[in-house]
């Protein structure tokens, strides 16, 4: 596997966010880059990989370098938190903690949202008003 260059910066966010996730968890820092691949680690290794993921700092490569895997390990960890947190109240609550309690809305959920007016019954103008409103309340930026 080839060791990307790690930064000071990403040093100490990948140790604050080891720490959070870890002390969420009940998880101890020592094994949670290891191959265990009990649910309690894995569920910090993905939660640690998609805090790391939300600062545009860093390549998913470098965060692979961090927390001993590679850039695909990256992804399918984002993946799996994103998914869990729609369907597991614990990733809910982690979630809630790192956007600082912000209403989190998914892509799953706002497809969902889109389906839904798109199949309502109604006036196309109806269907136009509530897709605007719905786009415009979950822009980012």
């Amino acid at each position: 596997m080839i060791q990307h260059k790690v930064s000071d910066y990403g040093l100490e966010r990948m140790t604050e966010a080891r720490q959070i996730c870890c002390d969420y968890w009940k998880v101890d820092p020592k094994v949670v880059f290891t191959k265990t691949r009990t649910r309690d680690v894995m569920n910090a290794r993905h939660s640690i990989r998609y805090l790391l993921s939300t600062d545009k700092e860093f390549s998913l490569a470098e965060i692979g370098g961090l927390t001993n895997g590679d850039h695909t390990s990256v992804i399918h960890s984002k993946k799996q938190f994103l998914i869990l947190s729609e369907v597991d109240n614990d990733f809910r609550v982690l979630l809630g903690r790192m956007t600082g309690h912000k209403r989190v809305k998914t892509e799953t959920f706002l497809r969902r949202k889109i389906t839904n007016i798109l199949n309502s019954k109604g006036a196309i103008e109806v269907k136009n008003d509530s897709l605007y409103r719905l786009i415009m309340t979950n822009s980012v930026g």
